[in-house]
C-alpha cells in the first residue's frame, strides 16, 4: 500500500512538469543516407532518457548494436512499433542541462512491404516514450524513497527496541527499590522494637539506681550501728579490765 501511495504521489509529481511535446519530423545519416526519421524533445536529463530508451528495448527483448553512433536493432520484432521485421535506430542527444532530443528511425526490413504504418507508429511510439521515461523517472525515485523507508523503518524498529529495553530495565529497578522499601521498613520495624526493649531497660536501670541507693543508705545507717556498737564493746571490755 505505501509502495503503491509513492509512486502515485512520484508520478503526480513528475506528471505536473512535463510539457506536452510534438514530434518533428527529420532525418537520421546512416552513412551516405538520409533516412526519414522522427525526433521529439524531451525536458529531462538525457542520462534518464537513454537509460529509459534502453529499458524499453530491453523489456521488448531487443538485441542492439551501435551503428553510425545509433543503437541500432536489425531485422528485428518491435510490437511498439509494427508486427512485422523493422529496423530501428535510435539517439538520445543532449541539448540542455535537463533537456534532450530523442531521435527514431524505423523502416521495413523488407523495403517493398508499405512502410506508412511504421512511420505512423513511430510518431506514436515516441508521443508515448515520454510518459514512460516519466514512468522510469518515478520507479526511480520510489526505489529511493523505499530505500529511506526501509532505512528509517530500521531506525524505528531499533529505537522501539532500545525503548522497550529501557523500559525494562526501568520495571526492575522499580522492582528493586520495592524489594529495598520493604526491607527498610523491616528494619524500620526492628530498629522500633529495640528502642522499645532499650527504654524498658533503661527504666530498669532507673528503678535498679533508686534501690541502690536505698541500699546504699540501709548500709550507711548499719555502718553507724555497728560503729555505736564496737564503741559499747570497747567501752565495756575497759571496764572489766
Amino acid at each position: 500500500m505505501i509502495k503503491k501511495l509513492l509512486l502515485f504521489s512520484a508520478v503526480l509529481v513528475l506528471f505536473a512538469g512535463v510539457k506536452s511535446q510534438n514530434v518533428e519530423a527529420t532525418t537520421a545519416q546512416l552513412g551516405s543516407i538520409a533516412a526519414p526519421a522522427f525526433s521529439i524533445k524531451i525536458e529531462k536529463n538525457e542520462h534518464l532518457v537513454q537509460n529509459a530508451l534502453n529499458q524499453r528495448l530491453k523489456e521488448a527483448d531487443m538485441k542492439t548494436q551501435k551503428i553510425e553512433g545509433f543503437t541500432a536493432c536489425l531485422d528485428q520484432l518491435f510490437a511498439d512499433i509494427a508486427t512485422i521485421p523493422i529496423n530501428l535506430y535510435t539517439k538520445v542527444e543532449r541539448t540542455g542541462k535537463n533537456s534532450c532530443m530523442v531521435t527514431v528511425c524505423a523502416f521495413p526490413t523488407d523495403l517493398s512491404v508499405n512502410k506508412e504504418s511504421v512511420q505512423e507508429n513511430t510518431q506514436k511510439f515516441l508521443q508515448g516514450f515520454v510518459g514512460y521515461v516519466t514512468h522510469i523517472e518515478a520507479m526511480g525515485f520510489l526505489e529511493e524513497a523505499m530505500k529511506s523507508l526501509k532505512k528509517a523503518q530500521k531506525k524505528l524498529e531499533s529505537a522501539e527496541s532500545s525503548v522497550a529495553k529501557i523500559e525494562k530495565n526501568i520495571s526492575k529497578e522499580q522492582e528493586d527499590i520495592a524489594e529495598l522499601q520493604k526491607e527498610i521498613e523491616k528494619y524500620n520495624s526492628k530498629i522500633a522494637e529495640c528502642q522499645a526493649d532499650i527504654k524498658k531497660i533503661e527504666e530498669k536501670i532507673g528503678k535498679r539506681q533508686k534501690e541502690k541507693e536505698e541500699a546504699d543508705q540501709e548500709v550507711t545507717k548499719a555502718r553507724e550501728v555497728v560503729d555505736k556498737a564496737m564503741k559499747e564493746v570497747e567501752k565495756y571490755q575497759k571496764m572489766g579490765q
